[in-house]
């Protein structure tokens, strides 16, 4: 029993691992070299998709905690 919850704890932080530490440092890294760059055609498709994205998700329907 307590074998496959050792193994089910190592798969959980592998997951975690994977899906929440690894992306969001490299996206972070991204997003910050993109924001340095000044071009005004960039700068009109970045805000097209910052509201393409936000319509689309709707999180102006989320619940406050």
């Amino acid at each position: 029993m307590t074998s496959q919850v050792q193994k089910l704890n190592k798969r959980e932080q592998l997951n975690f691992l994977l899906t929440n530490r690894i992306p969001r440092r490299y996206l972070t890294f991204f997003v910050g070299w993109l924001s340095q760059i000044e071009n005004p055609w960039l700068a009109k498709f970045l805000i097209w998709t910052m509201v393409f994205i936000r319509r689309r998700f709707a999180f102006n329907r989320c619940q406050k905690a």
